[in-house]
């Protein structure tokens, strides 16, 4: 009788900290926990469109002004961008932010959103 007393004793904080399994309706809207290690299949990102709003924006290989320039965007150029990042990153007007160009990999200053802007959310890289 002492060893099921001590399994239990052992066993019963588990008990009191463990979470109740979803139903299903709540199971529709967990939220989706991945590691760093873990590909990213469940979410699709989306692109955000942006209009150019300064003459010869230049995008780049890189986030910063070191990186060659590629080309130059004319003001009115409609874009879209997937994501910004501020790490590693050339400021510009004091702004470390910089954008991914989709599809092309090459990236623009935000620049405060003078140089750019953009609709919706725009997801950090």
């Amino acid at each position: 009788m002492k060893l099921p007393a001590l399994v239990l004793a052992a066993l019963a904080p588990v008990a009191v900290f463990a979470h109740p399994a979803a139903t299903p309706a709540e199971a529709d809207h967990a939220p989706t926990v991945l590691s760093k290690s873990q590909p990213d299949n469940t979410i699709q990102k989306r692109a955000n469109n942006a209009v150019v709003t300064v003459d010869g924006l230049r995008y780049r290989k890189c986030p910063r002004t070191s990186c060659t320039a590629v080309g130059q965007y004319p003001i009115g150029t409609r874009i879209q961008l997937d994501c910004y990042t501020t790490e590693n990153t050339t400021p510009i007007n004091g702004d470390y932010g910089w954008a991914r160009v989709t599809g092309t990999g090459y990236w623009v200053a935000l620049a405060w959103g003078e140089y750019v802007q953009w609709e919706g959310f725009l997801p950090y890289c």
